[in-house]
């Protein structure tokens, strides 16, 4: 139930944000007062879900299971898709939307590739640079909050960057420097201290073929939009595609869970890449263009609802495994 909690306040923040700057392109139409409270809902969400505060209360009560492990992760798998754009709202109309839409999937695949390493070394290994992330997060909020969006237009000394041209650096550094060769290393000790554990090459490119199909898809999409979709709706295109994405890193993690190989396909997949080949290559412009938004809408309802439906039948089918009822103590 915490975990649920803190996962409704993340998208209760991504919301509201929403709501009062719709195209990264109105923070000063925001009240001052969504700043602190959207401070407030990133520490509160990140005390009880990514802190650990659910799992400790299930092994406290005797609770904890396979099922509340798989509720937690798959809960962040979509919360990486949710806080990008809520970062990214103190500095809407400085950010290049290329930009955002890089940091976005940088995250979505910094959370798949832990779990990828997991699936192979048998241990989750959480990198502190979400936790700082997290906390920096909060700190610019309070700061934004105390003063105006405007302060980040403010160049820091000496590197005389500011924080919206500082921010992708640090975004591409962490994954590139950080987590890429962690992961690598971690997997390259326990393959040496247990061969057993040494994946086959299939295995090692399974689990990421979904999200790198969906990343190429939405980069097309992006790329090739008739209406230049990303500058007029970036919040909705970042959520239809980085739900999918979190569809396919929850069947990831079912698939290490239950010991079986990791799905490289499914049916939203089809539909995702066909709705972006009809729009960007098989309409002509006008009428593309008259459907785009649309579409983005209906594909981004059609995704969230099959992904609730998907995480609902899986909470089910677990609970009739290990005879337990979800939420109950």
């Amino acid at each position: 139930m915490l975990t649920i909690i803190g996962f409704g306040l993340t998208v209760s923040n991504f919301l509201m944000l929403t709501f009062y700057d719709w195209d990264f392109k109105s923070p000063y139409h925001t009240p001052r007062v969504i700043w602190l409270l959207s401070a407030l809902l990133i520490f509160v969400a990140h005390t009880l879900d990514i802190d650990g505060i659910d799992g400790k209360q299930a092994r406290r009560l005797g609770l904890s299971s396979p099922l509340g492990e798989l509720m937690d992760h798959c809960c962040d798998a979509w919360t990486a898709a949710f806080y990008p754009p809520i970062l990214f709202s103190l500095f809407s109309g400085q950010v290049d939307p290329n930009i955002l839409f890089a940091c976005e999937w940088i995250i979505i695949c910094g959370f798949l590739l832990a779990h990828w390493e997991k699936s192979i070394t048998g241990v989750l290994f959480l990198p502190w640079s979400y936790d700082l992330g997290q906390m920096t997060t909060i700190f610019l909020f309070v700061t934004t909050f105390f003063t105006s969006p405007s302060i980040w237009a403010n160049r820091l000394p000496i590197i005389q960057m500011n924080v919206p041209e500082l921010t992708p650096y640090v975004v591409h550094g962490v994954f590139w420097l950080c987590a890429i060769p962690s992961s690598v290393i971690n997997v390259v000790v326990a393959c040496n201290k247990d061969r057993t554990k040494v994946p086959t090459p299939g295995a090692v490119v399974r689990p990421f073929v979904g999200t790198i199909f969906v990343f190429l898809a939405s980069w097309i999409w992006m790329t090739l939009s008739p209406t230049r979709i990303m500058e007029h709706s970036p919040r909705l295109f970042l959520l239809c595609g980085g739900t999918l994405a979190a569809n396919i890193t929850c069947r990831v993690i079912l698939a290490e869970v239950t010991k079986t190989k990791a799905p490289m396909w499914c049916h939203l997949m089809g539909v995702y890449g066909l709705v972006v080949f009809v729009l960007c290559l098989g309409l002509p412009p006008t009428a593309a263009a008259k459907l785009e938004f649309p579409c983005l809408l209906a594909l981004t309802s059609l995704i969230t609802v099959a992904h609730l439906l998907f995480f609902g039948a899986v909470v089910n089918e677990m609970c009739e495994i290990f005879n337990i009822r979800a939420f109950h103590v």
